[in-house]
C-alpha cells in the first residue's frame, strides 16, 4: 500500500491559500502519483481524480479496474462503470472556488459545472506545477542518475555512427544501449542526419541514410526510476566544412552563455536572452526558432518554460534544459542541450559528455 506524501500535499495547499482557494481536483496521473505514490488512470473514457481541501479531506476517486489501489492517508472510492465519478466528486466539494486541472477533458468539467453551479472553477494546475517545479534533494539525485545514464548512452551512440546507417538504424541502437542500462526500451529519441537536422523535431526515417560530411543530431530522452533525462549532441561524420564549424561554435557559445547566466533570482527570460543574443548578433537569430529550455522531472516537459516571455525568477532546485539551436532549412541544423539544476550562486550541469566540435571518423 502506498501513502500520501503529506509534505507535498501541504505545499500545494499553502500555495492555494495565498489565493484563497480552499479545494482542488487533480486529474493529471503523474501529479497524482507525485502526491500518492500511485499511478491513477485518468482518461477521456474513465475519470480518475484526487480531491484535496484545506480541512484535511484527501479523497481519491478511482475506477474499479484499479481496485488494487489503496492509499494510506486518503479516502479511496472505487466506482463501477455504471456509476458517475463526477457525481462522487461533487459530493466532496465545499462552497467556494474550486481548482481543476487545465487539461481535464471538457466532458468532465462541464458536468461538474452542472452539479456544482455555485462553485467558481479556476485553473488549479499552477499550484501543482509550482510545487513540482522545485525538486527535493532525493529528486535531484534521481535526475543526476538519469542524466549520467544519458551521457553513457550518447557516448555509445556516437561511437556507433557509420556510413550507410539509416536514422532508424541508429535510433534502434540507442534503444539497445538504453535496454542494457536497465531503462525502458520505448524510443523517445530524435536521430537526424544532414538536412533533416534543420527540422527541430524531425522523427527518425528508415530510408534516410548517413553520408560523409553530414551532421548527426542525437536528442535523447529517457526515464530512469521515474525521472527523465534529456540531452542533445550534434557531430559531423567523416569531414566538416568551415561553415559547419562556424555554426556549431555559435550554438556552443549560446549554450555556455545561458548556463553561465543561471542562478537563483535570475529571470527565466534573461537566461533565454543570454543564448538568443549570441545567435542574433552572429546573424542567425531568425533560425533559432524555439525557446531555450523547459523544466523537467517526472515529465519530460514541465512548467515553466525558459523563454523570452517568462519573467519569473528562478528558484534553487529547479531543473531545466538549456538547448539553443540554429536551423537553416535545407542546409544545416545544430542543437546542443544540457540539463541544469539551479543553485543559489549558479547551477549544476547534469551532463558531462563533451561539447567539443567532433568529426566522427
Amino acid at each position: 500500500m502506498s501513502r500520501v506524501n503529506q509534505e507535498r500535499v501541504n505545499r500545494v495547499l499553502q500555495r492555494m491559500a495565498k489565493d484563497n482557494v480552499e479545494q482542488i481536483i487533480i486529474t493529471s496521473p503523474v501529479s497524482m502519483r507525485y502526491l500518492t505514490g500511485e499511478y491513477i488512470d485518468s482518461s477521456w473514457e474513465r475519470c480518475g481524480a484526487l480531491y484535496l481541501n484545506n480541512r484535511g479531506n484527501i479523497t481519491a476517486v478511482i475506477n474499479q479496474l484499479q481496485k488494487y489501489i489503496q492509499i494510506e492517508g486518503a479516502n479511496v472510492i472505487h466506482y463501477h462503470d455504471t456509476e458517475d465519478p463526477i457525481a462522487i466528486l461533487a459530493k466532496q466539494v465545499l462552497p467556494g472556488k474550486l481548482g481543476v486541472d487545465k487539461q481535464w477533458p471538457a466532458r468532465y468539467v462541464l458536468h461538474l459545472m452542472e452539479l456544482c453551479p455555485n462553485n467558481p472553477l479556476i485553473n488549479g494546475s499552477p499550484y501543482m506545477d509550482m510545487t513540482r517545479m522545485v525538486k527535493e534533494p532525493e529528486e535531484q539525485e534521481k535526475l543526476r542518475l538519469s542524466s549520467a545514464m544519458n551521457d553513457r548512452v550518447v557516448a555509445k551512440s556516437i561511437q556507433a555512427i557509420q556510413e550507410g546507417l539509416s536514422e532508424v538504424d541508429l535510433a534502434e541502437k540507442v534503444n539497445e544501449f538504453f535496454a542494457a542500462e536497465g531503462a525502458a526500451v520505448r524510443n523517445l529519441c530524435l536521430v537526424q542526419f544532414g538536412e533533416n537536422c534543420a527540422i527541430p523535431h524531425h522523427g527518425a526515417a528508415k530510408d534516410f541514410f548517413l553520408k560523409p560530411g553530414e551532421h548527426v543530431l542525437v536528442d535523447i530522452v529517457k526515464n530512469l526510476n521515474g525521472y527523465y533525462s534529456d540531452m542533445t549532441r550534434t557531430v559531423v561524420y567523416k569531414e566538416a566544412t568551415d561553415f559547419q564549424k562556424e555554426i556549431y561554435d555559435i550554438v556552443l557559445q549560446a549554450n555556455l552563455a545561458a548556463i553561465d547566466a543561471v542562478k537563483a533570482g535570475v529571470r527565466a527570460c534573461d537566461v533565454d536572452a543570454a543564448a538568443r543574443d549570441i545567435i542574433t548578433k552572429a546573424g542567425y537569430g531568425e533560425y533559432f526558432t524555439h525557446r531555450t529550455g523547459h523544466n523537467i522531472g517526472i515529465e519530460v516537459h514541465e512548467w515553466p518554460d525558459i523563454a523570452a516571455t517568462n519573467e519569473m525568477p528562478l528558484e534553487a532546485g529547479m531543473c531545466f534544459s538549456i538547448e539553443p539551436g540554429i536551423y537553416i532549412p535545407g542546409k544545416i541544423g545544430v542543437r546542443i542541450e544540457d540539463l541544469v539544476i539551479v543553485t543559489e550562486n549558479g547551477c549544476e550541469n547534469l551532463n558531462h559528455y563533451t561539447k567539443e566540435f567532433q568529426v566522427i571518423k
